[in-house]
């Protein structure tokens, strides 16, 4: 899972940067991200994407990319300018996207917080699965 922001700053989220990454379990729902490591907003607004690449066999070359990402964020060089327009990529391999039912989760504050998530679905027995979601950070 990887995130771009409105400045084009690239961020693994998932498994966190450092984190080796686990094959996932077939009919299993996941939250991510896990426990009370939940994302914040930072004063850099525009449109942020997130991507969720799955595949049935390890992408070591994904993996490799995502070890050459900086950790600590640089300041933008004098005044950004944001992303305005999302990248409307295809989606690869999605075959349904069904709303799930409501979920409750702890943030890092401690309160209880009600989602919906999102479930993918595919049916794809070869290949990879690509799902892109974008957001208008204001």
């Amino acid at each position: 899972m990887i995130g771009i922001d409105a400045t084009g700053w690239v961020t693994q989220i998932h498994p966190e940067a450092g984190q080796m990454s686990t094959p996932l379990v077939a009919n299993q729902p996941y939250l991510v991200p896990g426990g009370t490591e939940w994302w914040g907003l930072d004063s850099y607004k525009g449109v942020e994407h997130i991507y969720f690449v799955l595949s049935r066999t390890q992408r070591t070359d994904i993996e490799q990319a995502l070890r050459t990402l900086p950790v600590e964020r640089p300041a933008p060089a004098g005044s950004y300018q944001p992303v305005t327009q999302p990248a409307l990529l295809a989606t690869r391999g999605l075959v349904k996207v069904q709303a799930a039912a409501p979920t409750s989760v702890q943030t890092n504050g401690g309160a209880t917080q009600t989602v919906t998530p999102d479930t993918f679905s595919s049916q794809l027995q070869t290949g990879d699965l690509v799902v892109t979601r974008w957001f208008q950070h204001q």
